[in-house]
């Protein structure tokens, strides 16, 4: 079944009434959007968003894709897709040039 959920205004604080958001302090990147509309579809919900802002942390920013740029930066967990999962790390001097940093993880 199909169904809208309304959504709520975002908490505020008293002093200031500056939104505050969520974030996990060590990620690579952060992205703040307001939900715009949410719809619930077989038993998922799907998050219509607009991007107020973001950025990315510079060592993980090569100008065109987001990675670690040193073999000592933690790694990032992508989603391949179909319940499928990647860690991406930084290409080091011994890995193959093919395989550019990328390993799939099950």
């Amino acid at each position: 079944v199909d169904e809208d959920i309304s959504v709520s205004q975002p908490a505020t604080t008293a002093a200031n009434n500056d939104v505050r958001v969520p974030a996990v302090a060590h990620s690579a990147a952060h992205v703040i959007a307001r939900i715009a509309h949410v719809r619930g579809r077989h038993g998922h919900f799907l998050l219509e968003c607009e991007t107020q802002s973001a950025f990315v942390r510079s060592r993980y920013w090569s100008g065109k894709t987001l990675r670690p740029s040193s073999s000592e930066d933690p790694g990032l967990l992508t989603f391949l897709g179909s319940q499928q999962f990647g860690h991406v790390h930084a290409a080091s001097e011994a890995a193959d040039a093919d395989a550019g940093g990328t390993v799939a993880l099950a």
